[in-house]
């Protein structure tokens, strides 16, 4: 703010590691974030966990395009960075939650990168775990108990903690 304090964006972000923070923090203390279902959290957490370029160009309607829309254009006001490819990250890491069906996800993103859709998964648990911390010091119970169990959720079969070592 004018004073130079931190405004309540700015402390969530000084919370968080990696991953464009600044932006995380602003979605995550607007009020379209609390209206999000654990599978469209996980998703959109998906756009900064994603650890490798895609090939293909998805422009395809997702379960959130009014916040992938707000997340672009933070991107672009804060750190001047166009986000690459939101739309099919999303669609994939949606896809994961609800049908769990690695045959399926291959279709998307090919062999070659499954190690990289793995890590993904493995750093969206990550920054849940660092979320939940920050909706407990924000007092946002509801959000953080949409994220409970969320391993439960997002890992099976391959996507394990174990499986990095693979």
């Amino acid at each position: 703010d004018e004073n130079n304090n931190l405004t309540c964006s700015g402390k969530v972000a000084s919370l968080m590691c990696d991953g464009y923070p600044l932006v995380r923090a602003i979605i995550i203390t607007c009020n379209d974030f609390k209206t999000l279902s654990f599978n469209e959290i996980v998703a959109w957490l998906g756009i900064f966990a994603w650890t490798s370029n895609l090939e293909d160009n998805d422009d395809s309607l997702t379960p959130i395009d009014s916040v992938i829309e707000y997340t672009s254009y933070m991107m672009m006001e804060i750190y001047n960075k166009e986000l690459i490819q939101p739309n099919l990250k999303v669609n994939i890491i949606y896809d994961w939650i609800i049908n769990k069906n690695i045959v399926h996800i291959s279709q998307y993103i090919g062999l070659e990168d499954l190690g990289n859709f793995i890590k993904t998964i493995l750093r969206i648990s990550s920054f849940i775990d660092e979320l939940k911390t920050i909706l407990l010091g924000l007092e946002m119970y509801d959000i953080y108990n949409k994220l409970e169990n969320h391993e439960e959720k997002l890992f099976y079969g391959i996507v394990s903690n174990s499986s990095i070592y693979v």
